[in-house]
């Protein structure tokens, strides 16, 4: 895999501009009616950056695994890492993006739109993962599809997106899920032109508020490595519904370089 991986089997649009964020307009996401959109115009205009501008945020995680789990999480890793694909931290990490615009003809996906790739990388540039992010739309509802090329076999997501916790300001958070719908949930695609797909027993959330909202989660507030993060998210991966690992999130612009500061650990 590695960060090549879509320039080497040419599926970028060399001739086009990196997109800025995972998605061009929040408007994508969610059911379409008034409701859902009323909600939808109330996000916080940083956590809309996390979709909208994606590659201008740096990331500080802080993984906190199950006991049982943490031993595979390191055997992992590091087979991960030689991989360049999925290598999950087992430690505080930084993380830098960056977005590639990608031509949805040459990736063989009539049924999707918007596809552009990200990779994600530590401070050291090895690859985190590379994955594509399309919008698929379900009957009245946009969700998100994230796909992760492994070998001879590629791991897929459908994600739906909530508009959630208004704080005292007006504004909300938005949730990434693999429940509440017949088509979201966690896969795993194969076979010749990966079209068998199988259904994973894996499942995962994604929260992200304001960090200035009251309706973050406090802990996650009082500790962060930043001082002047826009962002807090509470990630957590379940399988057969244990969750695995939660993962800590604090997004900032990325700074100039005469700052360089660094999180404390």
């Amino acid at each position: 895999m590695g960060a090549n991986f879509f320039r080497a089997r040419g599926l970028d649009r060399p001739d086009s501009p990196a997109p800025s964020g995972i998605i061009d307009s929040m408007r994508d996401y969610g059911a379409r009616d008034a409701a859902s959109n009323a909600s939808r115009d109330a996000l916080a205009p940083s956590v809309r950056s996390f979709f909208e501008d994606t590659a201008s945020l740096e990331l500080w995680i802080e993984p906190r695994w199950a006991w049982w789990a943490l031993p595979l999480a390191w055997v992992w890793h590091y087979v991960a890492r030689w991989l360049g694909q999925l290598c999950l931290p087992v430690r505080p990490s930084r993380i830098t993006t960056e977005t590639i615009a990608l031509d949805d003809r040459a990736l063989g996906s009539p049924s999707v739109r918007g596809s552009r790739a990200v990779i994600r990388r530590y401070d050291d540039r090895a690859c985190m993962q590379v994955l594509v992010y399309s919008v698929f739309d379900a009957g009245d509802q946009g969700m998100m599809l994230a796909r992760f090329p492994l070998p001879w076999s590629v791991l897929e997501g459908v994600l739906r997106c909530e508009f959630i916790d208004e704080d005292q300001r007006g504004l909300r958070g938005a949730r990434l899920t693999s429940e509440g719908h017949r088509e979201t949930g966690v896969f795993l695609r194969f076979g010749r032109g990966a079209s068998r797909r199988w259904r994973t027993q894996f499942g995962e959330s994604l929260s992200l508020w304001d960090a200035q909202s009251d309706r973050a989660p406090a802990k996650l507030a009082a500790r962060g490595p930043w001082k002047d993060a826009t962002i807090i998210g509470l990630h957590e991966q379940r399988f057969m519904g244990l969750v695995i690992v939660r993962h800590s999130y604090w997004f900032r612009p990325i700074p100039s370089p005469d700052r360089g500061a660094r999180p404390r650990t």
